[in-house]
Parts: C-alpha cells; sequence; structure tokens
C-alpha cells in the first residue's frame, strides 16, 4: 500500500488529480502508477478538471507571491498562467472553456472575495453579479453560493454549519 499526504483530489471520468508535496499528481481511476504534473518552486492548490476532462484547473505562486490561475493538459504538458492579479481560490468551470475563481482583488483589506468567470481562450474575465462569496457552482437548475461559511442552495435555501457539518 502507498502512503503518504494525498489532499484536493479531482475526478474526471478516467482520472483523479491530486495535491501531495505542493505538486499536482494525476492517477487513473482504476489505480496504477501516480504521474507527477508539476514540479514548482512555489506551491498549486485548487485543482479541477474541466467537465470534458481535458484540462485541469488551478492556482499557483511559481514565480511571484501572488496566486493566480493556470491551466495545464490533463494528460500533462506546460503550464500556462491564465491571471496576474491575485486569486483566492479556483472553484470550478462553468464550461469547457470557462473557469470560475474567487479573489479579493477588489477589496481592502482582500477579506471580501467575489467570484469572476475567466474564458480560458482570451484571458478575459468579469465578476460574477453575487456580492461577496467564498465559493459559487452552478449545476442543471441549481446554484450553490457560499457566503460567511454558509451555503445557500437557490432554490430550495440549505444551511450548513461549518464546524460540524450539520443541517440547520
Amino acid at each position: 500500500m502507498n502512503q503518504g499526504y494525498f489532499s484536493q483530489p479531482t475526478l474526471s471520468q478516467t482520472h483523479i488529480a491530486f495535491i501531495s508535496d505542493d505538486d499536482l499528481w494525476l492517477v487513473e481511476r482504476a489505480g496504477g502508477l501516480a504521474q507527477r504534473l508539476t514540479a514548482n518552486r512555489g506551491f498549486v492548490t485548487s485543482p479541477m478538471f474541466s467537465p470534458d476532462g481535458r484540462h485541469i484547473a488551478l492556482m499557483a505562486n511559481d514565480s511571484s507571491a501572488e496566486n493566480d490561475v493556470y491551466i495545464l493538459p490533463s494528460i500533462g504538458g506546460e503550464m500556462t498562467r491564465l491571471t496576474w492579479l491575485g486569486v483566492s481560490r479556483v472553484v470550478g468551470w462553468k464550461d469547457n472553456e470557462t473557469i470560475y475563481f474567487t479573489s479579493g482583488m477588489e477589496a481592502y483589506p482582500r477579506r471580501a472575495t467575489h467570484v469572476y468567470e475567466l474564458n480560458i481562450k482570451t484571458h478575459d474575465f468579469k465578476k460574477v453579479n453575487l456580492g461577496p462569496a467564498g465559493f459559487y457552482y452552478q449545476g442543471s437548475g441549481f446554484q450553490v453560493l457560499a457566503r460567511n461559511s454558509s451555503l445557500i442552495l437557490e432554490p430550495p435555501v440549505l444551511l450548513l454549519d461549518e464546524p460540524t457539518s450539520a443541517l440547520d
């Protein structure tokens, strides 16, 4: 049995990507030998497979103190930096060309974060008009928005208590 510290897993139809030793690794869902996809001087976090599984979006700080959004092919290859503005978290994909991320770039101090959409081809981004939020997910017929440690599902409303994950 292999042992180690593995965190922040993300799943595609065929693979699992995860963080270990501050780098991104990839292994087939059926198991096998994991392959290191990054070898940075900084760290990587918040990996997310694109809906089609062809790309992985992640946050990294390889060459600066600022965390930014990067993308790389899920089969491995060069990471491409998509932002230069300081990102709090990559929170998901809208579709195969649009990433959701959070950033406090418009707040001082950078505590209040907002959700942004980022086009991976043009690198253009725009704020999602939701107010301050730390997490956002848009599914088929529902949305999840996290503000102040509470999840709000519209419709219906479901609140989770962060420390215990108990339903209120």
